[in-house]
């Protein structure tokens, strides 16, 4: 493997590393965000509501998503602690 080639897949691994610590950070703040509203039960029902609209729009127009989407919207809402 050439250097450029080299350097290109260490930036790729870079890139991927990166998104998933922003991904791992997202969800954490999804978390808590979630528990926080769980204290105002109106609004979390709309949430709730926000959430299945979500899930209703894209089991339409994308399953392939629809398949990643409703695990990790049920890993946000059992989630205990960060």
């Amino acid at each position: 493997m050439n250097d450029q080639m080299q350097k290109t897949l260490q930036d790729m691994q870079t890139q991927i590393h990166q998104q998933h610590l922003q991904l791992a950070l997202q969800e954490r703040v999804m978390g808590c965000l979630l528990r926080g509203l769980s204290r105002h039960p109106d609004l979390l029902d709309d949430v709730e509501n926000e959430f299945h609209a979500l899930i209703d729009a894209t089991a339409k127009k994308s399953p392939e998503l629809f398949d990643v989407l409703v695990p990790y919207l049920e890993k946000l809402a059992h989630r205990d602690s960060d």
